[in-house]
């Protein structure tokens, strides 16, 4: 098994946190399989939807 630290711990400071040091987008990238499908309550969001939300946050 994939150490999850690995995974969620640059998922976090990459993509989560607002920083000067990462793009959100590179960092979702490089941790998100291309079938990746985001399952919430009202809506599912592939990667790109996914990685387009995250990266508005951060502007």
């Amino acid at each position: 098994m994939t150490n999850l630290k690995s995974i969620v711990l640059p998922f976090y400071q990459g993509a989560l946190t607002v920083n000067t040091e990462t793009n959100p987008a590179d960092v979702l990238n490089s941790i998100l399989g291309d079938n990746f499908i985001s399952e919430g309550t009202v809506d599912n969001k592939n990667k790109e939807q996914l990685i387009g939300q995250l990266g508005f946050f951060g502007t």
